[in-house]
């Protein structure tokens, strides 16, 4: 871990408080046999969080406040009527940027939002007199300082000892989640370096890295054949838990591995009329609570 990453973890650490989850579902704990990994999604799932993904992240309305603070924090001062111009200008910059991934065939593009905001602050550069430049590691800095003042996060009741009982059980750990690259930094300031030993980084799988998000299959598909070329683990024998029926649930069943939702945060876990008709057919397990996961999970030789 460098100097930078350091720094962005204790950054991300301070802004951080515990944030109540609750939900509004009764669980229905049916039990899964012969599990030998278990998938994750992290936003909304072993995390809480105020907002639940990037793209619900920006139509909070003190944004340009939050991003008038994240640029204080680095010592650039800009008036209101500049945060919101430029708000407005990360939005057109990351839908310009979906769209020409869009065009080359990807489905669900995902970015990486330090490009955003290097494109987005270079347009404000053109249009400020004195805004200076701000290089690589202070881009970084901004997005956290702003992602954390928009959307902090904690981890959910439980976590930490559900996923200890897992790994003590021999379930191998991965996660596939809709993140960014503070994703990672945002799991050690709240989780502690060791949830790096539960989850091997070669079953990690994060959207922005390869530039297409969930519900497409494609980090799907990337970790089951990691499972099964590391460690023989067929997709029947893996489990992906998750709080969204699109993102999570559907696109794993489809890959052909078994899934669980996770509903204990009513605001991760937004389920329409036709979602709970579903759940009361009991088509898959839903868990309010991460210990009720050792409750279903049967884990396999």
């Amino acid at each position: 871990m460098n100097s930078e990453e350091i720094s962005l973890i204790k950054l991300i650490r301070g802004f951080n408080a515990p944030l109540a989850a609750a939900a509004d579902i009764s669980p229905c704990l049916m039990r899964l046999d012969g599990v030998r990994a278990v998938l994750c999604d992290v936003y909304g799932t072993m995390l809480a969080s105020s907002a639940n993904g990037l793209s619900d992240n920006y139509s909070c309305p003190d944004l340009p406040a939050a991003f008038r603070e994240s640029l204080r924090s680095l010592g650039v001062e800009i008036d209101p009527a500049a945060a919101v111009a430029g708000v407005n200008r990360f939005n057109a910059v990351l839908a310009g940027e979906q769209d020409r991934l869009k065009k080359q065939g990807i489905a669900y593009p995902e970015v990486d939002v330090r490009t955003i905001w290097k494109q987005t602050l270079a347009g404000l550069s053109r249009n400020a007199k004195r805004f200076p430049a701000l290089n690589g590691r202070k881009i970084s800095r901004l997005a956290v300082e702003y992602e954390n003042r928009i959307n902090p996060a904690w981890p959910m009741p439980g976590l930490e000892e559900t996923l200890c009982a897992l790994a003590a059980a021999g379930v191998q750990l991965g996660i596939v989640s809709n993140a960014q690259f503070y994703t990672p930094l945002a799991l050690t300031a709240l989780l502690g370096e060791k949830w790096r030993s539960w989850f091997k980084p070669s079953l990690c799988f994060w959207s922005y890295e390869h530039r297409e998000a969930k519900p497409g299959p494609e980090l799907y598909q990337r970790a089951l054949a990691a499972l099964e070329k590391s460690c023989g683990i067929k997709p029947p024998e893996a489990v992906m838990i998750g709080n969204s029926i699109a993102n999570d649930v559907r696109p794993a069943l489809a890959c052909g591995c078994r899934a669980v939702l996770f509903a204990g945060d009513r605001r991760a876990c937004r389920l329409s009329p036709d979602d709970r008709r579903r759940i009361s057919s009991r088509r898959w397990p839903v868990i309010t609570g991460w210990p009720q996961l050792m409750k279903i999970i049967v884990p396999g030789p």
